[in-house]
């Protein structure tokens, strides 16, 4: 009879960030162009892009446009923006993200 332990095999640990929780504080600034602007615009407008849960938007400022799916998304972001960043976002009340030891996935 075999009385080793076996090793503990971690599971990733499932989360949800609630987006009208969002705070800009939360983004760390290396002096490089992020997207705090375009992360409170999703906050700031999550009421009505709501009602098009499961889509997706494509935030560049202020302005955003709802679109059918990721591929549309982020090629019309590509074409509009490119070489700027633009935030590409599913649009849902929590993100889901599992964490496995200290990183996340």
């Amino acid at each position: 009879m075999d009385h080793r332990r076996k090793p503990r095999v971690r599971k990733p640990v499932s989360r949800s960030f609630a987006w009208s929780r969002f705070d800009p504080a939360m983004v760390e600034s290396d002096g490089r162009p992020s997207l705090v602007e375009e992360l409170t615009t999703y906050r700031d407008r999550l009421l009505e892009l709501l009602e098009h849960e499961g889509a997706y938007v494509v935030i560049k400022g202020q302005d955003f446009m709802i679109l059918p799916d990721r591929e549309t998304a982020l090629e019309s972001a590509m074409k509009q923006y490119w070489p700027e960043p633009a935030l590409v976002q599913q649009i849902v009340a929590e993100q889901r993200f599992d964490t496995l030891g200290g990183a996340s996935l």
